[in-house]
């Protein structure tokens, strides 16, 4: 906006402004004073209309009530009414007081449209101005009820045709003895009330005055309608206001649209309104005319106004334009302007001050530009820089550990950490920096703490790099294995001395170590455990056999021999139970579960466990009730309990208690020590605790590595507790060991509830059904144990079975060759010289397709029962059950 246009609104607004404010203000003083005296005004007009309609009806009211009073009308009214009750004719009386002074009365006043006399006991017109209505009976009427008793005037009347709509004046007529005998009464006329209400309104051409009853209907004629009054409803503020009982006035649209000022007020005694209006633009004329005389006004000084400040902005405005211009032309960089002299004047000494600021400008435009090129050069070094930190950054927040910068004292207060410092300990980079929430030290496990100062220590002693491995606790408790490598920084002498070096989590990489450890040791184990199951078997299937024929043959008299006996085959079945546990673990597999009463097989182990331990071991059980279920096989909680035991009895030296704990935990929180994660959840407690020796803390990581023992040459094996850590985390299980030195160990075992509470009951094996008969079928069996083929050649042929047996797979596949025909079924075993078991069978069926075999191993790589199944050959795992070899030889030769 250019100078001049501002110096011309300023001006405007500093005349107009005010001339258009004081203009305003009177015009709506003068309005409001004109609309208060039209308001007055109306209501004088309304208050002389009412002091008229009320001397009207006063008025009429007095001459019905002087016509009562004459002594000829009281005189004939008693003639009529004594005729009429006599039932004679009294047309006489009638006619006579009608034309004599009913009549007059409607010509004379005219204010009464009818004049009728009413027998006072019957309510009959007995004479009337109006011969039509003689006769017609009125006791109906208000006029007629209150007439009786004294002079009254009934408000609007509305008859059902609404064509009779009146005022009705009654007076009592009085007998010769007082009574009253007859009520005289006169409708009165109104149409003469609506000439009242527009009478002295000719010289205003929109004054107008109206009644209204409650109802909403106009009583009487209005000026500018010519619509039957008794038949138009008018609705308007003013009525609306004033039937509610309210006297005012107000400005609204009257009953025709046309916007009017009126006064209005309520006539309680006649139940009607009483308006007067105006038209609002009549009333209000002098405020109109003054209305435009000050906009008029106003348009002609603004005029006078425009005029003057043009001229004079002009005049100011010339030489500032001129100064904008050349400063205009300073600000493109054209530094030559000068302008001209203006004399000793304001705009002189401007022009002169803005020459001499050109000067100066041009001088500092040369500094600035050699200004330009150092600030150019140092933000270009800022940059370089700035991107440098931002990679750093990004390498920083990318690594998969902490950088950190720190001084060399005992809490390693730091003063830089990365942001990897969140993932790897679960603190915020701030929580460290200064000690602001811990110290790092507090973080490393205080076991390691010594070892890693004095590392540091050397390390910086020697002005060489510090390497360890240590122990940090993260935010949430737990415990990871971290990496650290740096070195001092500092000059020599400085102190604090400040160390700079990485941390990485190497906790997933000992854990896969671990792992690989643990993989290499159960490797060497399933081949230890291979190697020696199937000898071993072999020996327990002649123990079993041979302890189960002389049973059956030993006298029932020999309770104590057959004890013995019993004893042998149990111990046989639990061992044998144990290899097939050994074989699974070794190999990482498990048989099917059994769900289980575990309260009641604890108690039943803990039987079995008592005989193994010495009588200065004290056993303190502690069992809860009820127990849920848990999936778990015997044998396999007997071997838990058993090494358990076992090695609290040896961490005791053979005196001490032991303490075994069974509970049901319906929410446990805790971390695991075989696999180092955190579980909770709802599990089955199984502990076992000793008042031994303890475990060293170096030696709590490695308890369930195989092999690994603290107990002297020849006392363990080192597979104790790897068999339980292996059987525990088989079924989804966790441990917790705890334990201080000299203050013993516990080991606690959570199995996770049954996913189907029902136990198995267990029971007898299924056995043949009917006795078995050999039928004196021939039986060829072959395994390199011949001690263990002549246990099962003697148990067959007690049940009528023929039987050759071999020690050599060629010579069994000979003696078949020579004679196929001869034998009906093969019983092989899988491991031995020359053909294996597999290898025998194949040939065979060469021969003789389809002929029946049976193949027996204690342990074997290259087949199992699924592989025996695909090929129609029965299997059988040694021990050979001697019951199961009767089912399957059954099956294999039906």
């Amino acid at each position: 906006m250019s100078i001049a246009t501002r110096l011309a609104l300023m001006f405007s607004l500093l005349s107009l402004v005010p001339l258009a404010v004081s203009g305003t203000l009177a015009y709506l003083r003068f309005y409001e004073g004109q609309k208060q005296a039209a308001y007055r005004s109306l209501n004088t007009l309304a208050a002389n209309k009412h002091a008229r309609f009320e001397q009207w009806i006063d008025d009429n009211v007095r001459s019905i009530r002087e016509l009562a009073r004459r002594p000829a009308v009281r005189t004939f009214t008693q003639n009529i009414i004594e005729f009429d009750r006599a039932g004679f004719r009294q047309d006489y009386f009638a006619n006579w007081l009608r034309d004599n002074h009913l009549v007059p009365m409607t010509v004379a006043d005219r204010d009464m449209r009818e004049v009728f006399l009413v027998d006072a006991a019957s309510g009959k017109k007995l004479a009337s101005s109006d011969s039509r209505r003689v006769g017609q009976f009125v006791t109906g009427h208000e006029y007629f009820q209150r007439g009786r008793s004294g002079t009254w005037v009934q408000p609007l009347h509305y008859p059902l045709t609404l064509d009779d709509v009146s005022m009705t004046a009654a007076t009592p007529v009085q007998g010769s003895s007082g009574e009253v005998i007859a009520v005289l009464g006169a409708h009165l006329d109104l149409d003469i009330i609506s000439a009242i209400f527009q009478q002295g309104f000719e010289n205003s051409p929109s004054l107008d005055s109206y009644l209204v009853n409650r109802f909403n209907s106009l009583v009487t004629r209005v000026r500018f309608s010519e619509e039957d009054a008794s038949t138009r409803a008018v609705h308007t503020t003013g009525i609306d206001r004033c039937l509610t009982g309210e006297d005012g006035e107000d400005a609204y649209v009257d009953y025709h649209g046309v916007p009017v000022l009126g006064s209005f007020r309520w006539l309680d005694r006649w139940e009607m309104c009483l308006v007067v209006e105006v038209n609002a633009t009549e009333a209000m004329g002098q405020a109109t005319r003054l209305r435009t005389f000050v906009i008029i006004l106003f348009f002609g000084v603004a005029f006078v106004v425009a005029s003057l400040i043009g001229f004079v902005s002009r005049q100011v405005s010339r030489p500032i334009i001129e100064v904008v211009e050349a400063t205009e032309k300073i600000g493109r960089g054209n530094l030559d302007v000068c302008l001209p002299d203006r004399g000793d004047g304001e705009i002189g000494r401007l022009f002169d001050g803005l020459n001499r600021m050109t000067e100066n400008l041009g001088r500092l435009t040369a500094s600035r530009d050699e200004l330009d090129r150092e600030i150019a050069e140092k933000e270009l070094a800022a940059r370089s820089l700035e991107e440098s930190e931002r990679r750093m950054n990004i390498l920083m927040s990318n690594l998969p550990g902490m950088a950190y910068r720190c001084y060399n004292e005992p809490d390693w207060r730091m003063v830089f950490v990365s942001e990897g410092c969140k993932t790897l300990t679960g603190y915020d980079p701030a929580d460290l920096i200064e000690n602001a929430k811990t110290s790092y030290q507090e973080l490393i496990h205080p076991g390691d703490r010594n070892r890693i100062w004095k590392s540091v220590q050397e390390a910086v002693a020697a002005d060489r790099h510090y390497e360890a491995e240590y122990r940090i606790r993260t935010a949430k408790g737990s415990w990871r294995w971290v990496w650290e490598k740096g070195r001092s920084v500092s000059p020599k002498g400085q102190t604090p001395e400040i160390l700079e070096g990485f941390i990485h989590d190497i906790t997933e990489r000992r854990r896969l170590a671990r792992e690989l450890q643990q993989a290499q040791k159960m490797e060497l184990l399933g081949q230890v455990t291979g190697g020696v199951a199937h000898d071993f078997n072999n020996l327990l299937g002649v123990i079993l056999g041979y302890s189960g024929l002389a049973r059956a043959n030993v006298p029932a008299t020999d309770e104590r021999l057959s004890r013995y006996l019993g004893h042998i085959t149990h111990a046989g079945e639990r061992a044998r139970e144990i290899v097939s546990q050994m074989l699974a673990f070794s190999r990482g597999e498990h048989s099917d579960d059994e769900v289980i009463d575990v309260k009641a097989r604890v108690l039943e182990e803990i039987g079995m466990i008592r005989s193994s331990l010495p009588a200065s071991i004290l056993i303190d059980i502690d069992l809860e009730d009820p127990i849920p279920a848990i999936e778990l096989q015997t044998a396999q909680l007997n071997q838990v309990l058993m090494n358990l035991c076992i090695n609290a009895r040896d961490a005791m030296n053979g005196k001490g208690k032991i303490g075994i704990q069974l509970r049901y935990l319906r929410d446990v929180s805790a971390e695991c020590m075989s696999t180092r994660q955190q579980f909770r959840g709802e599990y089955v407690e199984l502990a076992v605790s000793d008042t031994g020796t303890g475990l060293p803390p170096e030696h709590t990581d490695r308890i369930f590595d195989p092999f690994f023992t603290t107990k002297p040459a020849g006392k363990g094996s080192g597979l104790g507790l790897a068999v339980v850590d292996g059987i525990v985390r088989g079924h989804g299980g966790h441990i917790v060991v705890e334990s201080e030195p000299g203050e013993g160990t516990r080991f606690r075992l959570f199995f996770p509830i049954a996913s189907n509470p029902v136990v198995d009951k267990g029971g007898e094996e299924q056995t043949t059904g009917d006795p078995v008969d050999g039928g004196g079928r021939r039986l060829l069996i072959v395994d390199d144990e011949e001690t263990l083929a002549g246990y099962i050649a003697e148990y067959l042929e007690s049940y009528n079975f023929r039987t050759e047996t071999y020690a050599s797979s060629d010579n069994a596949l000979d003696a078949f060759s020579s004679d196929p025909g001869r034998f009906d079924l093969l019983i092989t075993d899988q491991t031995m010289p020359g053909l294996s078991g597999l290898e025998l069978a194949q040939r065979i069926r060469t021969i003789r397709p389809g002929f029946p075999i049976i193949l027996c191993t204690g342990f074997s790589e290259l087949v199992n029962a699924e592989i025996a199944k695909k090929q129609d050959i029965g299997f059988l795992v040694k021990p050979v059950d001697p019951d199961k070899l009767l089912r399957q030889l059954t099956q294999s030769l039906s």
